[in-house]
Protein backbone atom coordinates (compact mmCIF):
# COMPACT_ATOMS: atom_id res chain seq x y z
CA UNK A 1 0.00 0.00 0.00
CA UNK A 2 1.64 3.27 -0.73
CA UNK A 3 0.06 6.95 0.70
CA UNK A 4 -1.28 9.44 -1.76
CA UNK A 5 -0.24 13.38 -1.66
CA UNK A 6 -3.96 13.68 0.48
CA UNK A 7 -2.79 11.52 2.76
CA UNK A 8 -4.92 8.63 2.17
CA UNK A 9 -3.31 5.13 1.47
CA UNK A 10 -4.12 3.70 -1.69
CA UNK A 11 -3.18 0.52 -4.26
CA UNK A 12 0.69 0.80 -5.29
CA UNK A 13 1.41 2.70 -8.99
CA UNK A 14 1.09 -0.97 -10.46
CA UNK A 15 -1.88 -2.47 -9.19
CA UNK A 16 -4.04 0.72 -10.35
CA UNK A 17 -3.23 -0.64 -14.53
CA UNK A 18 -6.74 -0.96 -16.07
CA UNK A 19 -4.92 -3.70 -18.54
CA UNK A 20 -3.83 -5.28 -14.85
CA UNK A 21 -7.44 -5.10 -13.59
CA UNK A 22 -9.09 -6.30 -16.53
CA UNK A 23 -6.37 -9.37 -16.83
CA UNK A 24 -7.42 -10.20 -13.36
CA UNK A 25 -10.62 -9.96 -14.15
CA UNK A 26 -10.63 -12.09 -16.50
CA UNK A 27 -8.62 -14.78 -15.37
CA UNK A 28 -11.78 -14.80 -12.10
CA UNK A 29 -13.98 -15.36 -15.12
CA UNK A 30 -12.11 -18.12 -16.06
CA UNK A 31 -11.29 -19.82 -13.00
CA UNK A 32 -14.55 -19.51 -11.12
CA UNK A 33 -16.70 -21.85 -14.04
CA UNK A 34 -13.33 -24.34 -12.84
CA UNK A 35 -14.03 -24.25 -9.20
CA UNK A 36 -17.80 -24.30 -9.64
CA UNK A 37 -17.92 -27.22 -12.19
CA UNK A 38 -15.14 -28.77 -9.60
CA UNK A 39 -17.74 -28.07 -6.47
CA UNK A 40 -20.74 -29.01 -8.60
CA UNK A 41 -18.63 -32.52 -9.76
CA UNK A 42 -18.31 -33.29 -6.33
CA UNK A 43 -21.92 -32.75 -5.26
CA UNK A 44 -23.17 -34.59 -8.32
CA UNK A 45 -20.78 -37.78 -7.08
CA UNK A 46 -21.89 -37.62 -3.39
CA UNK A 47 -25.78 -37.30 -5.16
CA UNK A 48 -24.82 -40.78 -6.91
CA UNK A 49 -23.10 -42.55 -4.33
CA UNK A 50 -26.11 -41.25 -2.14
CA UNK A 51 -28.59 -42.84 -4.90
CA UNK A 52 -26.44 -45.85 -4.62
CA UNK A 53 -26.61 -46.33 -0.61
CA UNK A 54 -30.97 -45.97 -1.04
CA UNK A 55 -30.67 -48.77 -3.37
CA UNK A 56 -28.16 -50.69 -1.48
CA UNK A 57 -30.81 -50.19 2.03
CA UNK A 58 -33.79 -50.93 -0.44
CA UNK A 59 -32.32 -54.57 -1.19
CA UNK A 60 -30.73 -54.78 2.93
CA UNK A 61 -34.71 -53.86 4.00
CA UNK A 62 -36.59 -56.23 1.71
CA UNK A 63 -33.80 -58.91 2.91
CA UNK A 64 -34.76 -57.93 6.54
CA UNK A 65 -38.21 -58.33 5.82
CA UNK A 66 -38.14 -61.53 3.81
CA UNK A 67 -35.67 -63.23 5.90
CA UNK A 68 -38.16 -64.56 8.96
CA UNK A 69 -40.95 -66.20 5.49
CA UNK A 70 -37.42 -67.18 3.90
CA UNK A 71 -35.58 -69.02 7.11
CA UNK A 72 -38.77 -71.59 7.13
CA UNK A 73 -39.42 -71.97 3.91
CA UNK A 74 -39.80 -75.47 1.85
CA UNK A 75 -39.30 -76.51 -1.90
CA UNK A 76 -42.78 -77.33 -1.79
CA UNK A 77 -44.16 -73.61 -1.12
CA UNK A 78 -41.56 -71.93 -3.31
CA UNK A 79 -44.87 -71.06 -5.28
CA UNK A 80 -45.56 -68.77 -2.04
CA UNK A 81 -42.39 -66.51 -3.34
CA UNK A 82 -43.73 -64.64 -6.18
CA UNK A 83 -46.52 -63.18 -4.03
CA UNK A 84 -44.40 -62.83 -1.09
CA UNK A 85 -41.91 -60.51 -3.22
CA UNK A 86 -44.78 -58.71 -5.29
CA UNK A 87 -45.46 -56.42 -2.02
CA UNK A 88 -42.03 -54.43 -2.70
CA UNK A 89 -42.45 -53.96 -6.47
CA UNK A 90 -42.18 -50.17 -7.42
CA UNK A 91 -41.92 -48.29 -10.80
CA UNK A 92 -38.24 -48.38 -12.37
CA UNK A 93 -37.18 -50.64 -10.23
CA UNK A 94 -37.00 -54.68 -10.48
CA UNK A 95 -36.97 -56.95 -7.44
CA UNK A 96 -35.42 -60.76 -8.38
CA UNK A 97 -34.90 -63.13 -5.71
CA UNK A 98 -32.40 -66.11 -6.32
CA UNK A 99 -31.94 -69.27 -4.08
CA UNK A 100 -28.23 -71.23 -3.90
CA UNK A 101 -28.74 -74.64 -2.22
CA UNK A 102 -26.59 -75.32 0.75
CA UNK A 103 -25.06 -78.49 -0.89
CA UNK A 104 -23.89 -76.62 -4.42
CA UNK A 105 -20.51 -75.63 -3.98
CA UNK A 106 -18.58 -73.16 -6.19
CA UNK A 107 -19.32 -69.75 -7.56
CA UNK A 108 -22.35 -71.13 -9.72
CA UNK A 109 -25.58 -72.66 -8.58
CA UNK A 110 -27.99 -70.18 -8.46
CA UNK A 111 -31.51 -70.05 -9.61
CA UNK A 112 -33.72 -67.89 -10.44
CA UNK A 113 -37.16 -68.28 -8.11
CA UNK A 114 -39.47 -65.20 -7.97
CA UNK A 115 -39.56 -61.40 -9.56
CA UNK A 116 -41.25 -57.80 -9.89
CA UNK A 117 -42.45 -57.27 -12.15
CA UNK A 118 -42.95 -60.72 -13.02
CA UNK A 119 -40.95 -62.12 -15.64
CA UNK A 120 -42.21 -65.12 -17.94
CA UNK A 121 -40.36 -68.77 -18.28
CA UNK A 122 -39.61 -67.72 -22.04
CA UNK A 123 -37.53 -64.68 -20.73
CA UNK A 124 -35.49 -66.35 -18.44
CA UNK A 125 -32.65 -66.70 -20.77
CA UNK A 126 -32.91 -63.29 -21.57
CA UNK A 127 -32.85 -62.26 -18.10
CA UNK A 128 -30.02 -63.87 -17.13
CA UNK A 129 -28.05 -62.27 -20.20
CA UNK A 130 -29.13 -59.13 -18.62
CA UNK A 131 -27.54 -60.01 -15.13
CA UNK A 132 -24.53 -61.00 -16.81
CA UNK A 133 -24.42 -57.78 -18.23
CA UNK A 134 -24.89 -56.31 -15.49
CA UNK A 135 -21.82 -58.00 -13.22
CA UNK A 136 -24.94 -59.02 -10.61
CA UNK A 137 -23.93 -63.01 -11.40
CA UNK A 138 -20.22 -62.28 -10.48
CA UNK A 139 -21.53 -60.53 -7.60
CA UNK A 140 -23.75 -63.51 -6.32
CA UNK A 141 -21.17 -66.03 -4.52
CA UNK A 142 -19.34 -63.20 -3.30
CA UNK A 143 -22.12 -61.51 -1.35
CA UNK A 144 -23.00 -65.09 -0.16
CA UNK A 145 -19.81 -66.16 0.43
CA UNK A 146 -18.98 -62.32 2.51
CA UNK A 147 -22.83 -62.99 3.72
CA UNK A 148 -22.25 -58.35 2.72
CA UNK A 149 -24.26 -56.63 0.66
CA UNK A 150 -23.21 -55.11 -2.56
CA UNK A 151 -24.08 -52.48 -4.58
CA UNK A 152 -22.62 -50.94 -7.80
CA UNK A 153 -23.09 -48.20 -10.26
CA UNK A 154 -23.32 -49.70 -14.11
CA UNK A 155 -23.45 -47.99 -17.02
CA UNK A 156 -25.34 -49.33 -20.40
CA UNK A 157 -23.85 -47.71 -23.46
CA UNK A 158 -26.61 -49.77 -25.49
CA UNK A 159 -29.58 -48.27 -23.64
CA UNK A 160 -27.95 -44.79 -22.72
CA UNK A 161 -28.54 -45.42 -19.15
CA UNK A 162 -27.52 -46.41 -16.19
CA UNK A 163 -28.36 -48.64 -13.53
CA UNK A 164 -27.87 -49.27 -10.38
CA UNK A 165 -27.53 -52.49 -8.89
CA UNK A 166 -27.75 -54.82 -5.55
CA UNK A 167 -27.31 -57.68 -3.89
CA UNK A 168 -28.53 -58.43 -0.36
CA UNK A 169 -27.73 -61.97 1.07
CA UNK A 170 -30.04 -64.05 3.55
CA UNK A 171 -28.58 -67.16 4.66
CA UNK A 172 -30.57 -69.88 5.93
CA UNK A 173 -30.49 -73.40 6.76
CA UNK A 174 -31.19 -74.90 3.39
CA UNK A 175 -29.03 -72.07 1.59
CA UNK A 176 -28.25 -67.98 0.37
CA UNK A 177 -31.24 -66.39 -0.83
CA UNK A 178 -30.18 -63.48 -2.76
CA UNK A 179 -32.27 -60.37 -3.24
CA UNK A 180 -31.36 -59.03 -6.56
CA UNK A 181 -32.33 -55.10 -7.08
CA UNK A 182 -31.57 -52.97 -10.33
CA UNK A 183 -33.13 -49.60 -10.37
CA UNK A 184 -33.04 -47.27 -13.23
CA UNK A 185 -30.44 -44.19 -12.33
CA UNK A 186 -32.62 -41.91 -12.89
CA UNK A 187 -35.89 -43.40 -11.15
CA UNK A 188 -33.00 -43.56 -8.05
CA UNK A 189 -32.23 -40.12 -8.31
CA UNK A 190 -35.18 -38.77 -8.40
CA UNK A 191 -35.33 -39.90 -4.50
CA UNK A 192 -32.23 -37.78 -3.46
CA UNK A 193 -32.87 -34.63 -6.31
CA UNK A 194 -35.14 -35.80 -9.86
CA UNK A 195 -32.42 -33.17 -11.61
CA UNK A 196 -29.27 -33.41 -11.95
CA UNK A 197 -27.71 -29.79 -11.08
CA UNK A 198 -26.97 -28.74 -15.00
CA UNK A 199 -30.22 -29.58 -15.98
CA UNK A 200 -31.98 -27.55 -12.59
CA UNK A 201 -33.87 -24.00 -14.29
CA UNK A 202 -32.25 -22.16 -11.32
CA UNK A 203 -28.33 -23.22 -12.34
CA UNK A 204 -29.13 -22.00 -15.97
CA UNK A 205 -30.28 -18.51 -14.93
CA UNK A 206 -26.97 -18.90 -13.03
CA UNK A 207 -25.18 -19.34 -15.75
CA UNK A 208 -26.65 -17.04 -18.13
CA UNK A 209 -26.66 -14.24 -15.83
CA UNK A 210 -23.01 -15.30 -15.23
CA UNK A 211 -22.09 -15.27 -18.84
CA UNK A 212 -23.94 -11.68 -19.24
CA UNK A 213 -21.61 -10.40 -16.76
CA UNK A 214 -19.13 -11.54 -17.90
CA UNK A 215 -19.63 -9.84 -21.21
CA UNK A 216 -20.81 -6.62 -20.13
CA UNK A 217 -17.85 -6.47 -17.44
CA UNK A 218 -15.67 -7.15 -20.74
CA UNK A 219 -17.45 -4.77 -22.95
CA UNK A 220 -17.41 -1.84 -20.70
CA UNK A 221 -13.30 -2.67 -20.30
CA UNK A 222 -12.83 -2.29 -23.68
CA UNK A 223 -15.31 0.58 -23.82
CA UNK A 224 -12.80 2.46 -21.38
CA UNK A 225 -9.42 1.12 -23.04
CA UNK A 226 -11.07 2.54 -26.12
CA UNK A 227 -12.08 5.81 -25.07
CA UNK A 228 -8.51 5.97 -23.13
CA UNK A 229 -6.60 5.22 -26.17
CA UNK A 230 -9.13 8.72 -28.38
CA UNK A 231 -8.51 10.51 -25.31
CA UNK A 232 -4.68 9.51 -25.60
CA UNK A 233 -4.80 10.04 -29.60
CA UNK A 234 -6.71 13.66 -29.01
CA UNK A 235 -4.07 15.31 -26.50
CA UNK A 236 -1.75 14.38 -29.68
CA UNK A 237 -3.86 16.20 -31.88
CA UNK A 238 -4.09 18.80 -29.56
CA UNK A 239 -1.33 20.53 -30.53
CA UNK A 240 -2.60 20.56 -33.89
CA UNK A 241 -5.71 23.29 -32.36
CA UNK A 242 -8.03 19.91 -31.79
CA UNK A 243 -10.20 19.52 -28.83
CA UNK A 244 -10.36 16.60 -26.00
CA UNK A 245 -14.39 16.80 -26.23
CA UNK A 246 -14.58 16.53 -29.93
CA UNK A 247 -13.06 12.90 -29.45
CA UNK A 248 -14.99 11.78 -26.92
CA UNK A 249 -17.50 9.09 -27.35
CA UNK A 250 -17.90 8.10 -23.23
CA UNK A 251 -20.57 10.46 -21.95
CA UNK A 252 -18.83 9.54 -18.14
CA UNK A 253 -15.71 11.00 -20.09
CA UNK A 254 -17.57 14.24 -21.42
CA UNK A 255 -16.76 16.06 -18.33
CA UNK A 256 -12.93 15.31 -18.16
CA UNK A 257 -12.34 15.94 -21.45
CA UNK A 258 -14.12 19.49 -21.24
CA UNK A 259 -11.85 20.18 -18.13
CA UNK A 260 -8.52 19.10 -20.33
CA UNK A 261 -9.55 21.76 -22.47
CA UNK A 262 -10.17 24.04 -20.42
CA UNK A 263 -6.80 24.04 -18.82
CA UNK A 264 -5.17 23.51 -22.22
CA UNK A 265 -6.81 26.62 -23.16
CA UNK A 266 -5.55 28.11 -19.54
CA UNK A 267 -2.31 27.07 -20.59
CA UNK A 268 -2.30 28.80 -24.40
CA UNK A 269 -3.72 31.79 -22.81
CA UNK A 270 -0.76 32.43 -20.40
CA UNK A 271 1.60 31.34 -22.73
CA UNK A 272 0.32 34.32 -24.76
CA UNK A 273 0.15 36.62 -21.92
CA UNK A 274 3.67 35.49 -21.04
CA UNK A 275 4.75 36.48 -24.98
CA UNK A 276 2.58 39.81 -24.83
CA UNK A 277 4.56 40.82 -21.37
CA UNK A 278 7.22 40.25 -22.58
CA UNK A 279 6.48 42.59 -25.25
CA UNK A 280 4.52 45.36 -23.20
CA UNK A 281 7.34 45.53 -20.92
CA UNK A 282 9.81 46.09 -23.15
CA UNK A 283 7.94 49.19 -24.69
CA UNK A 284 6.27 50.25 -21.46
CA UNK A 285 10.14 50.41 -19.96
CA UNK A 286 11.67 52.59 -22.92
CA UNK A 287 9.53 55.78 -22.51
CA UNK A 288 11.22 56.20 -18.92
CA UNK A 289 14.53 54.69 -19.85
CA UNK A 290 14.83 57.00 -22.76
CA UNK A 291 14.03 60.25 -20.80
CA UNK A 292 16.42 59.45 -17.94
CA UNK A 293 19.13 59.04 -20.87
CA UNK A 294 18.34 62.20 -22.56
CA UNK A 295 18.26 64.31 -19.27
CA UNK A 296 21.81 62.62 -17.95
CA UNK A 297 23.38 64.23 -20.96
CA UNK A 298 23.03 67.88 -20.44
CA UNK A 299 23.89 66.88 -16.40
CA UNK A 300 27.41 68.21 -17.17
CA UNK A 301 26.65 71.46 -18.77
CA UNK A 302 23.24 72.33 -17.00
CA UNK A 303 25.49 73.34 -14.08
CA UNK A 304 25.58 76.51 -14.40
CA UNK A 305 21.89 77.12 -15.20
CA UNK A 306 19.45 76.19 -11.90
CA UNK A 307 16.64 76.24 -13.72
CA UNK A 308 17.65 73.45 -16.57
CA UNK A 309 19.24 71.73 -13.89
CA UNK A 310 15.55 71.91 -11.68
CA UNK A 311 13.80 70.64 -14.98
CA UNK A 312 16.16 67.77 -15.89
CA UNK A 313 16.22 66.70 -11.90
CA UNK A 314 12.30 66.41 -12.41
CA UNK A 315 12.35 64.69 -15.44
CA UNK A 316 14.53 62.14 -13.83
CA UNK A 317 12.45 61.92 -10.66
CA UNK A 318 9.11 61.39 -12.52
CA UNK A 319 10.69 59.04 -14.79
CA UNK A 320 12.17 57.13 -11.49
CA UNK A 321 8.22 57.24 -10.18
CA UNK A 322 6.93 55.94 -13.59
CA UNK A 323 9.47 52.92 -13.10
CA UNK A 324 8.75 52.22 -9.77
CA UNK A 325 5.04 51.86 -10.63
CA UNK A 326 5.84 50.15 -14.00
CA UNK A 327 7.50 47.18 -11.65
CA UNK A 328 4.82 46.89 -9.41
CA UNK A 329 2.23 47.00 -12.03
CA UNK A 330 4.46 43.99 -13.47
CA UNK A 331 4.14 42.60 -10.24
CA UNK A 332 0.54 42.44 -10.36
CA UNK A 333 0.33 41.16 -13.90
CA UNK A 334 2.54 38.54 -12.82
CA UNK A 335 0.07 37.29 -9.79
CA UNK A 336 -2.49 37.62 -12.46
CA UNK A 337 -0.37 35.22 -15.01
CA UNK A 338 -0.21 32.78 -11.86
CA UNK A 339 -3.99 32.70 -11.26
CA UNK A 340 -4.40 31.61 -14.69
CA UNK A 341 -2.75 28.73 -14.13
CA UNK A 342 -4.20 27.68 -11.36
CA UNK A 343 -7.75 29.53 -10.78
CA UNK A 344 -9.19 28.89 -7.09
CA UNK A 345 -12.93 29.08 -7.41
CA UNK A 346 -15.73 27.67 -5.04
CA UNK A 347 -18.93 29.35 -4.24
CA UNK A 348 -19.67 33.24 -3.41
CA UNK A 349 -22.94 35.13 -2.06
CA UNK A 350 -22.03 37.81 -4.89
CA UNK A 351 -25.15 39.91 -3.77
CA UNK A 352 -23.66 40.26 -0.04
CA UNK A 353 -20.08 40.56 -1.20
CA UNK A 354 -21.11 43.62 -3.75
CA UNK A 355 -23.05 45.05 -0.71
CA UNK A 356 -20.21 44.28 1.69
CA UNK A 357 -17.83 46.05 -0.84
CA UNK A 358 -20.06 49.23 -1.55
CA UNK A 359 -20.29 49.54 2.49
CA UNK A 360 -16.59 49.85 2.50
CA UNK A 361 -16.24 51.96 -0.05
CA UNK A 362 -18.67 54.42 1.41
CA UNK A 363 -16.63 54.51 4.05
CA UNK A 364 -13.57 55.37 2.22
CA UNK A 365 -15.04 58.09 0.03
CA UNK A 366 -16.44 59.75 3.33
CA UNK A 367 -18.01 62.91 2.42
CA UNK A 368 -18.03 61.36 -1.81
CA UNK A 369 -20.38 58.84 -0.78
CA UNK A 370 -23.16 59.68 -2.20
CA UNK A 371 -22.07 60.09 -5.72
CA UNK A 372 -22.31 56.34 -5.64
CA UNK A 373 -25.86 54.37 -6.20
CA UNK A 374 -25.96 51.34 -5.34
CA UNK A 375 -28.86 48.67 -6.47
CA UNK A 376 -28.12 45.25 -5.59
CA UNK A 377 -30.89 41.92 -5.79
CA UNK A 378 -30.58 39.69 -3.41
CA UNK A 379 -29.48 35.81 -3.50
CA UNK A 380 -27.43 35.95 -6.51
CA UNK A 381 -24.37 33.61 -6.13
CA UNK A 382 -21.14 32.47 -8.48
CA UNK A 383 -18.31 30.46 -8.74
CA UNK A 384 -14.95 32.44 -8.23
CA UNK A 385 -12.88 34.21 -5.74
CA UNK A 386 -13.77 36.77 -3.41
CA UNK A 387 -10.34 39.20 -3.90
CA UNK A 388 -10.62 39.11 -7.60
CA UNK A 389 -14.50 40.27 -7.35
CA UNK A 390 -13.03 43.06 -5.18
CA UNK A 391 -9.87 44.08 -7.27
CA UNK A 392 -12.97 44.37 -10.46
CA UNK A 393 -15.48 46.24 -8.59
CA UNK A 394 -12.68 48.02 -6.99
CA UNK A 395 -11.42 49.46 -10.44
CA UNK A 396 -14.72 49.62 -12.26
CA UNK A 397 -15.70 51.94 -9.68
CA UNK A 398 -13.10 53.96 -9.49
CA UNK A 399 -12.85 54.30 -13.14
CA UNK A 400 -15.71 55.26 -13.37
CA UNK A 401 -15.88 58.16 -10.47
CA UNK A 402 -12.22 59.28 -12.16
CA UNK A 403 -14.26 60.18 -15.35
CA UNK A 404 -17.91 61.31 -13.51
CA UNK A 405 -18.40 65.36 -13.70
CA UNK A 406 -18.67 66.84 -10.40
CA UNK A 407 -22.16 66.31 -8.74
CA UNK A 408 -23.21 63.91 -10.87
CA UNK A 409 -23.60 60.12 -9.98
CA UNK A 410 -22.12 56.67 -10.58
CA UNK A 411 -24.34 53.55 -10.10
CA UNK A 412 -23.39 50.23 -9.30
CA UNK A 413 -25.61 47.63 -10.26
CA UNK A 414 -26.39 43.66 -9.56
CA UNK A 415 -29.12 41.80 -11.61
CA UNK A 416 -29.49 38.40 -12.71
CA UNK A 417 -30.44 38.04 -16.81
CA UNK A 418 -31.26 33.45 -17.56
CA UNK A 419 -28.21 31.69 -16.06
CA UNK A 420 -25.82 35.04 -15.61
CA UNK A 421 -25.22 37.69 -12.84
CA UNK A 422 -24.92 41.13 -14.27
CA UNK A 423 -22.67 43.60 -12.55
CA UNK A 424 -23.13 47.58 -14.27
CA UNK A 425 -21.16 50.01 -13.02
CA UNK A 426 -22.49 53.74 -15.04
CA UNK A 427 -21.40 56.91 -15.13
CA UNK A 428 -22.22 60.07 -16.97
CA UNK A 429 -18.65 61.29 -17.84
CA UNK A 430 -17.35 61.87 -21.80
CA UNK A 431 -17.45 58.05 -22.71
CA UNK A 432 -15.13 56.58 -25.04
CA UNK A 433 -14.64 57.03 -28.74
CA UNK A 434 -16.45 53.75 -30.39
CA UNK A 435 -12.76 53.13 -32.08
CA UNK A 436 -11.18 52.76 -28.14
CA UNK A 437 -14.18 50.87 -26.82
CA UNK A 438 -11.87 47.59 -26.97
CA UNK A 439 -8.48 49.01 -26.63
CA UNK A 440 -9.27 50.09 -23.17
CA UNK A 441 -8.90 46.82 -21.51
CA UNK A 442 -5.61 46.36 -23.40
CA UNK A 443 -2.16 45.98 -21.04
CA UNK A 444 -0.89 49.58 -20.41
CA UNK A 445 -3.21 51.34 -22.55
CA UNK A 446 -4.56 54.44 -20.58
CA UNK A 447 -6.85 57.29 -22.15
CA UNK A 448 -6.57 60.42 -19.55
CA UNK A 449 -8.98 63.57 -21.48
CA UNK A 450 -5.76 65.93 -22.20
CA UNK A 451 -3.19 62.59 -22.64
CA UNK A 452 -1.48 61.01 -25.21
CA UNK A 453 -3.03 57.69 -26.24
CA UNK A 454 -0.41 55.39 -24.96
CA UNK A 455 -0.64 56.06 -21.40
CA UNK A 456 1.10 59.51 -19.63
CA UNK A 457 1.36 60.33 -15.96
CA UNK A 458 3.02 59.03 -13.26
CA UNK A 459 -0.19 57.36 -11.62
CA UNK A 460 -1.96 55.25 -14.48
CA UNK A 461 -0.25 52.47 -15.66
CA UNK A 462 -2.90 51.42 -18.34
CA UNK A 463 -3.61 48.14 -16.32
CA UNK A 464 -6.80 48.66 -13.99
CA UNK A 465 -9.02 47.61 -17.13
CA UNK A 466 -7.02 44.82 -18.17
CA UNK A 467 -7.21 43.35 -14.68
CA UNK A 468 -10.78 43.31 -14.99
CA UNK A 469 -10.76 41.45 -18.20
CA UNK A 470 -8.44 39.13 -17.11
CA UNK A 471 -10.21 38.39 -13.52
CA UNK A 472 -13.18 38.15 -15.24
CA UNK A 473 -12.21 35.58 -17.90
CA UNK A 474 -10.72 33.45 -15.24
CA UNK A 475 -14.11 32.83 -13.51
CA UNK A 476 -15.16 32.58 -17.13
CA UNK A 477 -17.77 35.39 -17.79
CA UNK A 478 -16.91 38.53 -20.30
CA UNK A 479 -17.09 42.27 -19.70
CA UNK A 480 -17.91 44.76 -22.33
CA UNK A 481 -17.99 48.88 -22.24
CA UNK A 482 -20.83 50.37 -23.73
CA UNK A 483 -21.10 54.00 -24.18
CA UNK A 484 -24.74 55.80 -22.87
CA UNK A 485 -27.29 56.97 -25.49
CA UNK A 486 -27.90 59.95 -22.51
CA UNK A 487 -23.99 59.93 -21.90
CA UNK A 488 -21.69 58.30 -20.38
CA UNK A 489 -20.09 54.79 -19.95
CA UNK A 490 -21.30 51.48 -18.79
CA UNK A 491 -19.32 48.85 -18.15
CA UNK A 492 -20.97 45.58 -18.21
CA UNK A 493 -19.68 41.97 -16.73
CA UNK A 494 -21.68 38.76 -17.10
CA UNK A 495 -20.74 35.91 -14.64
CA UNK A 496 -22.42 32.60 -14.63
CA UNK A 497 -24.66 31.96 -11.92
CA UNK A 498 -24.43 29.20 -9.43
CA UNK A 499 -27.54 27.51 -7.16
CA UNK A 500 -27.30 29.28 -3.73
CA UNK A 501 -27.14 25.57 -2.17
CA UNK A 502 -23.62 25.34 -3.26
CA UNK A 503 -22.33 28.31 -1.91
Amino acid sequence: MTETSSGRVGLPQSLRSLRLQMNVLITLFLILPILLYAVFSAVDRDRSRLAVDVVRDNGLLISTALKPELEGLTPERFDQLQALLARFAAPQRSVELLFKPASVGGGGGFYFLAGVPVIPPSQLETERGRLVALGILDHLARSCDGNVPLSERVAVPAQGAEILTSVSPVQTASGCWAIVIAANAHGAFSIVDEQAYWERPVMRLALAVYLGMAVVAISIFILVSSGLRRLREAAQAVEGGGQFADSVEVPEFLHIARDFDQMVDRLRGTSALLKQAAEDNAHALKGPLAVIRQSIEPLSTAADDPARLSAVQSAISASLDRLDGLVQSARRLDIVTAELLDPSRHGVDLSALVAAFADEYAMMLGDRAAAVDVIIAPGISIQGEEDLIEVILENLVDNALGFAPAGSKVTLALRRDGADAVLTVTDSGPGVAPTMLTKIFDRYFSYRPGADLGGSGPSHYGIGLWLVRHHVQIMRGTVEAVNRAEGGLEMIVRLPCVDADKV
